[in-house]
């Protein structure tokens, strides 16, 4: 009888498990991935790994001019964002229309020295700039109104996040004495870089 019980337990949970919906470890075992061989790279073929390719004409106004695109993204909600002269520009992803450009240059609280990446949370939709000039985030709400600026111990040129505290940095061949290393792990917290990886050559840094 007991045998009998547990085999309907099994056969009752295989049945939810089978309908229920995919997990999101399922769900990144079912993406594509498109390896890369670093020592002979060559040229992507992208019909090799897309159906279709849209293209989303962006919006080019007298308020949203641009020349040079930098560090193009795609948001969680499917925006498009990018750095080109000096400027935050943000686009809708579907009709390409501008919805928002950020340019302040200056030494004010608000600015920025320099502006070399950005980043925008999915959860608060804050918009974080990279000043490595000026060391320094400075973040935006999504109508481009200053926050809050806040500071990081090395000069960096790339910016990623992995939850509302923990940042990596890409910083290239320049050492400072916060980090001589060229990827590091930052805690806004403890304002610390906890990991680091690939050091920096003293014969190829970019200033001693």
């Amino acid at each position: 009888m007991k045998k009998e019980i547990c085999l309907s337990c099994l056969t009752v949970c295989t049945i939810l498990l089978a309908c229920s919906t995919p997990s999101e470890k399922s769900l990144r075992s079912a993406a594509s991935v498109i390896p890369v061989d670093l020592e002979h790279a060559g040229a992507l073929q992208a019909s090799q790994w897309f159906d279709t390719i849209m293209y989303v004409p962006l919006e080019t106004s007298d308020s949203f001019l641009f020349s040079n695109i930098s560090h193009l993204k795609v948001s969680h909600d499917q925006n498009i964002y990018f750095i080109s002269d000096k400027s935050f520009f943000l686009f809708d992803g579907h009709t390409g229309k501008g919805k928002l450009k950020i340019s302040r240059l200056g030494t004010g609280p608000d600015g920025y020295a320099s502006l070399f990446d950005s980043y925008i949370d999915p959860e608060t939709q804050e918009i974080e700039l990279l000043d490595n000039n000026g060391k320094k985030i400075v973040v935006y709400d999504k109508e481009g109104n200053h926050l809050r600026s806040f500071a990081i111990p090395f000069m960096s040129f790339t910016l990623a996040k992995t939850d509302q505290h923990n940042y990596w940095f890409y910083n290239n061949n320049l050492p400072s004495e916060a980090c001589n290393y060229k990827v590091t792990h930052y805690n806004r917290i403890t304002e610390k870089s906890e990991e680091a990886y690939d050091s920096i050559d003293p014969q190829i840094c970019l200033y001693q």
